[in-house]
């Protein structure tokens, strides 16, 4: 079987800008005043901005989908997988610009407070972040440490998962169906009988198992072209407008709906909503938004890794220069300036991040891909 006729989804690039900027909502509003906290934009903000970390749980799906799509198209065309090469194509993207962020915290802060003589931040061993398990330590030890390091707690999940997702799918990838259902057992297993208040952690690695197996499963039935994806390719406009719209809904109402009895319940809903999301973009001839038309938003969305990573850091920078300044922050700061300022700096930082850092390295990639 060769490969399948896709090998460039166009408009999963903005999908990922569209995962940042969720997760932006939550992070982008900040202040040290107590003041900001009794404010009516306030509790507007966490009352209908509080869906802000299904970003995370959109991106896992995606990169799962994406990951596994390129995994069975190799089987599909070569007949085996190459984990080595696999591994490695996911350092060249991940670790350059993630290893960068965390010699800023453990070289560049502690040198420059030493030189303004000022006190270093706490950090965590820094065994936490070379293993990949500072999400770990956020959950279970303390998140009370760099901000911008903390960030980095959603790759150690991501790179956690692809480890073993890619040992499990070079030697068991003829029980790709029970792979799945026994990662989600393993989920609802611990979430119905284990769970506690304190485990799993909103950190652990566990909370996102039902997002990668869901976006796994997506890829194996777009490759396999089965019953279920050619049932998808039938549905109409009309419903993938009605599906977009309920999503909104979810988003909008997500603390009412997704209350303590169904909080475990909310990573298959989003799950399976984002699925049919991706789908619709990648595979419907005509999509009802073509995002990938857009080329700006669609390079925002080739470097969301760096946006990602960078966005804590200006944040960061401007909390302490507020500080500093003895600034006292105001609603038009917190809810317009602060935000824009940000934004801007991040867009700015991540495109030189992208262009003269780690495009270094992407392009190494090619010399480790199965489809040269």
């Amino acid at each position: 079987m060769k490969q399948s006729g896709i090998s460039y989804f166009k408009n999963l690039d903005v999908l990922r800008l569209i995962c940042f900027i969720i997760i932006f909502c939550r992070h982008g509003f900040f202040s040290n005043s107590e003041y900001i906290e009794t404010t009516y934009l306030e509790a507007w903000r966490k009352q209908y901005f509080s869906f802000s970390s299904v970003g995370l749980d959109f991106f896992s799906v995606l990169s799962s989908f994406l990951i596994t799509w390129l995994i069975l198209n190799e089987y599909n065309t070569f007949k085996q997988f190459n984990l080595k090469n696999f591994y490695i194509r996911r350092i060249l993207r991940i670790w350059p610009l993630y290893f960068l962020i965390v010699a800023i915290a453990y070289v560049a802060i502690p040198l420059i407070s030493t030189l303004l003589n000022t006190e270093s931040p706490s950090l965590p061993s820094i065994g936490w972040f070379i293993s990949f398990t500072s999400n770990y330590y956020a959950g279970y030890i303390s998140e009370d440490f760099v901000f911008f390091l903390l960030f980095l707690w959603f790759i150690a999940v991501e790179e956690q998962f692809y480890l073993v997702w890619g040992f499990l799918l070079k030697y068991f990838n003829n029980y790709f169906e029970y792979l799945c259902i026994f990662l989600l057992a393993i989920y609802f297993v611990i979430a119905y009988f284990f769970s506690t208040p304190t485990f799993p952690s909103f950190y652990d690695t566990i909370n996102y198992i039902p997002n990668f197996v869901i976006g796994a499963y997506l890829a194996k039935i777009s490759v396999s072209k089965n019953t279920l994806n050619s049932n998808l390719e039938k549905l109409t406009s009309t419903f993938w407008i009605g599906l977009y719209l309920f999503t909104l809904i979810i988003l909008i109402f997500y603390n009412t709906i997704f209350s303590n009895q169904l909080e475990h319940l909310k990573h298959i809903v989003l799950s399976i909503l984002f699925a049919f999301i991706i789908f619709e973009n990648s595979f419907r001839t005509k999509s009802i938004f073509a995002f990938g038309q857009n080329k700006s938003l669609s390079y925002l969305g080739k470097i969301s890794f760096g946006l990602y990573c960078w966005h804590g850091l200006v944040i960061t920078l401007i909390k302490k220069g507020m500080e500093k300044t003895g600034h006292m922050d105001t609603e038009i700061d917190v809810f317009v300036l602060y935000p824009i300022i940000t934004l801007l700096l991040t867009v700015g930082i991540s495109i030189l991040s992208f262009e003269l850092f780690e495009k270094r390295f992407l392009k190494l990639k090619q010399y480790f891909s199965a489809f040269n």
